[in-house]
């Protein structure tokens, strides 16, 4: 057996050889156990000494795995190459793999990048020469690609002639890809497609007759297509769009297959399936998720397949993050009507304006053309100094160290699927046939642990990663505004040790003087002075001394001048610093 000098983790640990602000990441007992766990399984896999499984490493984002990784890969410059010592890396974007180069310090005769882009993968030895790489460096789209029945006989994926020995997932992993097809997207393709393939849409239409007769959890022959669109040629069509070339891919995926029918928000149906499973000897190999831990498919996957195995996980100490939530709907469906937007983005705007401070804002992707809004824009205008702001949409919570020194974050709605797509990760995660029942509580949970997965993704971006020697999280102050799952215990669960208190606007509540009140304490103090003379907010709003006395003392009014960090003394109101 191949043997490297020293366990990695003690040389980590007891020799560090990372600069002390990564130092840091490895002195917390469970954590340091955690890590021991991963790099101990990587070197098995790497000398073929494992069972044919899947080794799930759960260790919550700023842990340092990555870092661990970067420590292994430096370590093999002491190893002999030969076909048994190669790895392989699946990222799920581009901007990670470039992000990993920047950190790693490989050298370039040691790796090469196999993705879409084409100046990025000629880093290294280059895509043409990666068979030559001893790390290879590529997209989990370039696994589903090229993988079919088998990975070890994809040559693609080859190192010196054979198949990489050291195989790691960057994030979550399922079984097999689910596919939710919504009939109501389905007849978007008909009309722009009918005059060339009159026969696959006739075909579409036949299943969606059937599907809109039939009660859901029935099941629906999907047809095989005798002739159905290229992407070369789809290109060639006008009016279609990515949307609609990733739809007829996966309708082309799903042929000869007994389909689940599942409804949707609104009455709507569609059809389920399972596209891309993943080859049984694809394992053994490592999944890396951060939200390991809190995701259910993980627990279904165990439970019907049995080929999972989970390494010690380990979660911070998040006593230092305190998390406001507001119970309140703020989904696509809810933002689309200008007047809750309006709501939400007007009490958002108080909060974030208490303050100079800068800003991470979560919310659902902006799409003016389509939704005829754009959130960051509008909330821009309500914003004193917005400049300070910096905007993630859901989809791009992962991955990122860019706003790790942010402490203020506002989740502005959750991340949601359909009701078809839940049933469909469940499948994906089981393996089940599409007959099979599915226990209600089982997609209760599933609902639950996607939120949370999401929710841990996106705080730890900011200044929360940034973990101190005791293992507690980085200060930090996030604004969740989300309804249904979202609650007290599922927050703590998440984030054990975190605060948690109800956010309900005070200024709902403001009418009248106290409002005028307390918008002029707010715009005053937002041009940047740090005081301001009770004569002149009180002539401002127009009352005499005893009523503005007596405004002073509501509840209400209270409780909104101090969440803005503002000081009443004599004469003056001064903002604290």
């Amino acid at each position: 057996m191949l043997k490297l000098r020293k366990s990695l983790i003690e040389e980590i640990i007891i020799k560090p050889k990372l600069d002390p602000s990564i130092k840091k990441l490895y002195t917390s007992k469970s954590k340091d156990l955690a890590l021991n766990d991963l790099n101990n399984i990587l070197l098995k896999l790497f000398e073929k000494y494992c069972e044919r499984k899947f080794y799930l490493s759960s260790i919550d984002p700023g842990s340092g795995k990555t870092t661990l990784i970067y420590e292994f890969l430096k370590e093999l410059d002491f190893i002999k190459c030969t076909a048994e010592c190669s790895i392989v890396i699946f990222f799920n974007t581009i901007e990670e793999i470039k992000s990993f180069i920047a950190i790693a310090g490989l050298d370039y005769d040691d790796f090469a990048v196999w993705c879409s882009d084409s100046v990025l993968s000629s880093y290294g030895r280059g895509a043409d020469n990666k068979e030559l790489a001893r790390i290879l460096l590529t997209t989990q789209e370039k696994f589903r690609r090229y993988i079919r029945e088998s990975f070890e006989k994809c040559e693609e994926f080859y190192f010196l002639g054979k198949p990489r020995s050291l195989r790691i997932w960057d994030e979550s992993l399922l079984p097999a890809t689910p596919r939710s097809i919504p009939m109501d997207e389905m007849v978007k393709l008909y009309a722009p497609l009918r005059h060339r393939w009159e026969t696959f849409i006739k075909a579409l239409e036949a299943v969606q007759t059937t599907v809109m007769a039939r009660p859901t959890g029935e099941l629906v022959e999907f047809p095989s297509f005798k002739d159905f669109p290229s992407p070369d040629q789809l290109k060639e069509i006008i009016g279609i769009t990515d949307k609609h070339r990733d739809l007829v891919s996966d309708l082309t995926s799903l042929q000869g297959q007994r389909l689940e029918i599942s409804k949707d928000f609104g009455g709507g149906k569609s059809i389920i399936g399972l596209i891309r499973r993943i080859p049984d000897d694809f394992a053994p190999a490592v999944i890396l998720d951060g939200s390991g831990r809190l995701k259910a498919t993980y627990s279904i996957w165990e439970k019907h397949k049995r080929n999972l195995v989970r390494l010690l996980s380990h979660n911070h100490d998040y006593s230092p993050l305190t998390i406001h939530h507001w119970n309140r709907a703020s989904g696509k469906t809810e933002l689309l009507h200008s007047h809750h937007r309006e709501e939400i983005l007007k009490h958002v705007a108080e909060v974030i304006n208490r303050d100079r401070e800068e800003w991470l804002i979560i919310h659902h992707k902006d799409d003016e053309k389509l939704k005829g809004y754009s959130l960051e824009n509008e909330l821009r205008k309500l914003v004193a100094n917005p400049d300070r702001l910096h905007f993630r949409h859901w989809g791009l919570h992962k991955a990122t160290n860019e706003f790790r020194d942010i402490k203020h974050v506002m989740v502005i709605g959750l991340m949601h699927y359909r009701e078809s797509d839940y049933r469909a990760i469940y499948r994906a995660a089981s393996g089940t046939k599409a007959c099979a029942p599915i226990d209600k509580n089982d997609i209760g949970h599933l609902k639950r642990s996607e939120h949370q997965d999401h929710l841990l993704q996106a705080i730890c971006r900011s200044n929360v990663r940034n973990v101190d020697e005791d293992g507690k999280c980085g200060d930090a102050v996030a604004y969740i505004i989300g309804k249904g799952t979202v609650n007290k215990g599922m927050l703590e669960e998440t984030f054990p040790g975190c605060t948690v208190n109800t956010w309900e606007p005070v200024t709902k509540l403001l009418t009248g003087n106290a409002a005028k009140l307390i918008d002029g304490l707010r715009k005053r103090f937002s041009e940047g002075i740090t005081s301001i003379t009770k004569k002149a907010i009180r002539e401002e709003i127009g009352v005499s001394a005893s009523a503005f006395s007596e405004l002073l003392k509501r509840k209400n009014v209270k409780k909104c001048i101090s969440e803005d960090k503002i000081v009443i003394l004599n004469k003056i109101f001064k903002k604290k610093e």
